[in-house]
């Protein structure tokens, strides 16, 4: 029921933007005219006793003379409310506390006067929109729960703050209509906007604050219990970041336009640390990652999943969601890992080591310019080869620089690729392998001896060119079309020499000997070629000059004298010595074969190594045979042959120096070389049935006329000497 009051409504002077004013004295109720200048404030101050409703109703404009009005509180600058009185006059009623409030009218710029009338009234009763509510600083009291809160703020620029407690872990519901709504923690920082009114977000216990806007707007809120593994806000920072713990699904919220959270994890060892986001739509979001000083180590751009190698510790996860208004959830799990890419590794102070023959898992980061880096340290002068395997095709940069930072190589690939394949030549010494994509891609990456005789890059001049080592397969690298490569040798009397140059990769390649006084004294340009001459006592330099990318090799060969125990006389003579050239055997110190006796497990697979068998994978997986410690002579190549499935696996061990039989050879050159078996009928041996295991194998070997047998028997488990292993490998060799 409306209850009336008359009051005395005092026209005060107001010095704000005026210089006079008329007052008057009315009582509530009366109508009120008068007549607004231009710059000058008429000033009506108005005393409220109790809680309830002003309400102000203005007559309309007259002649186009539009007044203004201003509604304050007790002193001019607690602003409520500003407006135009139009063709259809103004009416606002507000929700006000008591206390006293100063209604002030003018005329507008450029309006010399302008009449006006106007009525004021007052309702006693409850209202939650309690003007003036625009900040933090005169927000209402405690709105209960459940409770329907109306209000208005279209007369004016402001916005209305309601405070709110949640005593413990919630989800916070707000749902409004003709609002837009929005939450606020204690210190006043956005939590979560709702646009269309109406939003849930997590909260801890604590104070918060409902911001609403719009013409004559209603909402209600309400608490119901939230998971423990939610996301709670304010988490836009390091400093209030939310735990996300291991193995655990967070549940986190896009919240408004700029939302951006912050989780807080930890990596108990050394491994990988995956992400995996669930969320209802199809849209990607951006995700950082960052160590416990706040050192930027990942972004992953539109990712739904993502891993990374970490060192044990304390991180931080930012995501930073490309929609908004939209639940999502997070998943961290670990999986530890001996050889993971650890950031920061983007320079060679920082790099992390890079061991041989071991996959080091790793995401490139994906960042103009930066590099993950890597230490290679070279305790034998080799042909190194480094394989890259990455889960997605995209643009690769690979580089190999010395330890004064001094370019030695690079592979820049023009075109997305999944997988490369990089070889250089490299002294004993220390070296750093960088790698850079386009995108942050996950990957893999290996490091393996391919051959002991190789170049040694840099050597494209003559004084840092790299020396021939005869009698053994050199293998080189053309980096570039442009690429030139030397090599040297000194002989100490008059000798004949021959060489045989394969280009392999390279469509063409030219090649040069010269001697010491750069005189051209043999040369050739062909795909593969071979030569020999007889040369001086001197010195004498190689030149290799590329046509195009790509591997070759070079084998030198100084005269190549008998072994003292495999005259020409020998049965197998003429295999033993094709070998020798080829650089697969190289015999004894004392130029001695020793050709009846067993052959060694380990030289089996040292031969088959240095053969370059087209089993023999790029990427190595090593088995830890408990018999071949990473310092075994012939550790690389049985980790070869094992990756390649060439010889098997056994917890037992290798035995490196044990024997080898003739169907263990049997098998191993089968799979070494991917012989296929030939549809001619089979070959009988009386000691071979098709219920040993070896029957395929050797059946392979007599089709294609590697083994002939003897006297009708194939003997299979007699052990293999060298001289036989040599005749079966040559023999291979040509088919």
């Amino acid at each position: 029921m409306k209850k009336s009051y008359t009051y005395l409504l005092t026209a005060v002077l107001s010095v704000f933007f005026a210089t006079s004013v008329d007052a008057a004295s009315i009582s509530l109720d009366e109508k009120i005219s008068g007549t607004a200048t231009n710059n000058k404030w008429l000033t009506y101050e108005i005393t409220i006793p109790e809680l309830g409703f002003l309400t102000i109703d203005f007559d309309a404009a007259q002649n186009k003379m539009y007044p203004l009005f201003e509604l304050y509180g007790e002193q001019i600058n607690s602003y409520i409310d500003r407006s135009t009185i139009g063709d259809d006059g103004v009416s606002a009623t507000y929700g006000v506390k008591a206390g006293t409030y100063k209604l002030r009218i003018s005329s507008r710029e450029g309006i010399p006067s302008a009449p006006f009338a106007f009525t004021t009234s007052f309702t006693a009763g409850h209202t939650y929109d309690v003007e003036p509510n625009d900040r933090v600083s005169n927000a209402l009291a405690e709105i209960p729960a459940n409770t329907t809160i109306r209000g208005t703020t279209s007369l004016g620029a402001g916005v209305d703050y309601y405070k709110i407690t949640a005593q413990d872990v919630h989800y916070l519901h707000v749902s409004g209509t003709k609002a837009s709504l929005a939450v606020y923690n204690g210190e006043n920082k956005l939590i979560s906007y709702g646009q269309f009114g109406d939003l849930t977000v997590p909260i801890n216990s604590g104070t918060y604050y409902i911001v609403a806007d719009g013409s004559n707007y209603e909402f209600t809120y309400s608490f119901t219990d939230a998971p423990k593994n939610s996301e709670f806000e304010f988490n836009n920072t390091i400093d209030t970041a939310t735990a996300l713990p291991l193995n655990k699904q967070m549940i986190a919220s896009a919240n408004h336009y700029s939302d951006e959270d912050m989780f807080a994890f930890s990596v108990p060892k050394l491994g990988f640390a995956k992400i995996d986001l669930q969320n209802d739509s199809t849209k990607e979001y951006n995700f950082y990652v960052y160590n416990k000083s706040g050192t930027e180590l990942f972004k992953f751009d539109s990712a739904k999943s993502f891993q990374m190698g970490l060192e044990p510790g304390n991180y931080y996860l930012k995501v930073e969601p490309k929609t908004y208004y939209e639940k999502y959830a997070l998943t961290l799990s670990f999986e530890a890992n001996a050889y993971p890419n650890i950031e920061d590794n983007n320079s060679n102070q920082t790099a992390q080591l890079l061991p041989f023959n071991t996959p080091l898992r790793a995401i490139s980061p994906g960042r103009q310019g930066e590099y993950n880096v890597y230490k290679l340290n070279v305790e034998k002068a080799g042909y190194q080869e480094v394989h890259i395997d990455l889960d997605a095709s995209t643009t690769t940069l690979l580089s190999v620089s010395d330890a004064n930072g001094h370019r030695v190589g690079e592979l820049n690939r023009g075109e997305e690729v999944s997988e490369l394949t990089y070889s250089i030549g490299l002294g004993k010494g220390t070296y750093y392998v960088g790698i850079t994509t386009l995108e942050p891609i996950p990957y893999s990456i290996q490091v393996t001896t391919k051959s002991d005789y190789a170049e040694q890059e840099q050597n494209d001049t003559r004084s840092n060119a790299s020396p021939v080592h005869f009698n053994n397969m050199m293998y080189g690298y053309f980096n570039s079309r442009h690429d030139v490569d030397y090599y040297t040798f000194t002989l100490d009397k008059t000798k004949t020499i021959s060489w045989i140059m394969d280009p392999l990769q390279v469509s063409t390649m030219s090649i040069q000997i010269l001697d010491s006084f750069n005189n051209v004294i043999w040369e050739g340009i062909h795909s593969k070629q071979s030569g020999g001459k007889e040369l001086k006592k001197g010195t004498y330099y190689v030149k290799a000059t590329a046509m195009s990318e790509g591997e070759y090799t070079l084998l030198f060969n100084d005269v190549i004298t008998d072994f003292k125990d495999v005259p020409k006389t020998h049965m197998y003579y003429k295999e033993i010595m094709n070998i020798r050239r080829l650089g697969i055997i190289t015999g004894y110190e004392d130029n001695t074969f020793k050709p009846t006796n067993p052959m060694k497990r380990e030289h089996v697979v040292a031969m088959i190594a240095r053969a370059n068998a087209p089993g023999i994978p790029i990427m190595l997986v090593p088995y830890p045979f408990p018999d071949v410690p990473i310092t075994h002579p012939n550790y690389t190549n049985i980790q070869k042959l094992v990756s390649g499935g060439i010889i098997d696996e056994n917890p037992n061990g290798f035995n490196p120096n044990g024997t080898i039989t003739r169907a263990q050879m049997a098998k191993i050159l089968v799979k070494a070389y991917d012989l296929e078996p030939k549809k001619s009928f089979p070959i009988t041996f009386k000691d071979v049935s098709k219920a040993d295991w070896y029957y395929e194998y050797v059946q392979i070997l007599a089709q294609y006329g590697i083994t002939t047998g003897e006297n009708g028997y194939f003997k299979p488990n007699q052990p293999l000497t060298r001289q036989h292993f040599s005749a079966f490998l040559a023999r291979t060799l040509t088919k």
